[in-house]
């Protein structure tokens, strides 16, 4: 366990993880292949990350867009959810929101 806080790979116990992290350290191909998989899990993250947030705020507009109509308009629940053509699980979504304020 010592052998993955060790910073210096020349340090370590075990002979095939030191030898391992020396190639992803010490040696431009190694680092290259390190470098793009960081990048490439950066992205995918940055992707996933996106489209919850996206997600996320389309519910929020939602829940408001039903508040004003309700609020202004005066009509139901809803009618708000069939003029704004909320469905599915995005009206369940909406109706929690709506149930938690």
């Amino acid at each position: 366990m010592s052998d993955f806080h060790q910073v210096d790979p020349d340090n370590m116990h075990y002979k095939e993880l030191s030898q391992g992290v020396k190639h992803f350290k010490e040696v431009e191909e190694g680092r290259d292949s390190m470098c793009e998989a960081v990048q490439e899990y950066a992205k995918e993250y940055a992707k996933e990350y996106a489209k919850e947030y996206g997600e996320q705020r389309a519910i929020r507009e939602a829940t408001e867009n039903v508040k004003k109509l309700m609020g202004n308009a005066g009509v139901t629940q809803e009618k708000a959810f069939d003029i704004l053509e909320i469905q599915g699980e995005k009206r369940e979504l909406v109706i929690k929101q709506l149930q938690q304020e």
